[in-house]
């Protein structure tokens, strides 16, 4: 039997997608084949289908269709809670959708997921699933971080604006005595600014999304990084979002939401002593700068390999598969 890994993007070495990336990792470490739309349909041992349907996901192919409906095994790897599952019974129209239902109809199992999120009763839909931290792909061992004491003293925070991440926003992004730079695209950039009513306070600087050329080196230059995660994942386990491991890589000090410290605990990170409760807090941790990220450095850059666990957790959820020991 052929196994094999799909993927609908384009197998770039440059590319910053995460499905791209998890692809390639799960090509090096079981020496799965690459496959793409048209010699896809070989696969009838084992197909491991990388992320999607996203938004932008294209139609599925007569060639991909086939092969998720008639290969032995089917693992749907995601790594993020926001990706749509596949419903397994139903009668979905789009030519995605219906693979799923149709492979159901021959009696094969359903699809197995490698997930970064550990699904809990209750919680998503049941289906078989091992847990994979994908984001540790994005942690760079590669770069060296460069003179701490050359950066500026703010905050920084960059990413998306969510609006469940507001009453975080609030908490430490207004009233702070200490500058704050705050790094999103044009549209997230004018949400962040109703925080402050439309009139943002000296001390704020609102800036373009930080590119993806020389990413690393721009978090260098910021003194502080902020961890906020979304409100689900105070109550349902999801892996390290990626942006501890870049600011990790870049040796750019982390400070925490308190509602973090539970999640970020089951995945053997302890972040106490980093926790911020307001802005009072940001100031003192801010003058403590330097030494945070010499800890921080040590306590987990040092002293863990993430690329090796995530080769241990593919290997893991590869062994438990159907024939999982062969390839």
């Amino acid at each position: 039997m052929k196994n094999g890994v799909f993927c609908t993007a384009q197998m770039i070495d440059t590319s910053p997608l995460s499905s791209v990336k998890m692809t390639k990792a799960i090509n090096e470490v079981l020496g799965l084949k690459m496959y793409g739309d048209v010699d896809v349909e070989e696969v009838d041992g084992t197909l491991i289908y990388v992320n999607g349907p996203n938004a932008w996901n294209h139609k599925a192919t007569h060639a991909l269709m086939e092969a998720m409906i008639k290969c032995r095994t089917l693992v749907f790897a995601e790594n993020d809670y926001a990706i749509t599952r596949p419903r397994m019974i139903g009668h979905a129209n789009d030519d995605f959708g219906s693979a799923w239902w149709r492979r159901a109809k021959t009696g094969r199992p359903p699809a197995v997921f490698w997930s970064t999120v550990k699904s809990k009763a209750g919680q998503r839909v049941h289906h078989p699933q091992s847990y994979v931290n994908w984001n540790m792909l994005t942690m760079s061992y590669d770069f060296k971080p460069a003179e701490r004491r050359t950066v500026r003293r703010d905050l920084l925070y960059y990413g998306s604006y969510r609006p469940n991440r507001r009453a975080a926003f609030e908490r430490y992004l207004i009233g702070a005595e200490i500058p704050i730079t705050i790094a999103a695209r044009k549209k997230a950039a004018d949400q962040f600014a109703t925080l402050y009513d439309d009139q943002v306070p000296d001390n704020v600087t609102l800036v373009d999304a930080i590119p993806e050329i020389g990413f690393l080196d721009e978090l260098t230059k910021h003194g502080l990084g902020l961890y906020i995660e979304d409100e689900r994942s105070h109550w349902e386990f999801h892996s390290p979002a990626n942006r501890f491991y870049e600011m990790l890589s870049a040796g750019l000090p982390m400070v925490f939401q308190p509602e973090a410290r539970k999640m970020l605990g089951e995945a053997d990170l302890n972040v106490t002593k980093y926790v911020v409760e307001d802005v009072a807090s940001l100031t003192k941790a801010m003058r403590n700068r330097f030494k945070i990220a010499e800890e921080q450095q040590r306590q987990w850059r040092d002293c863990t390999r993430f690329d090796l666990d995530l080769k241990k957790q593919i290997k893991a959820a590869w062994r438990a598969l159907p024939g999982g020991t062969t390839k």
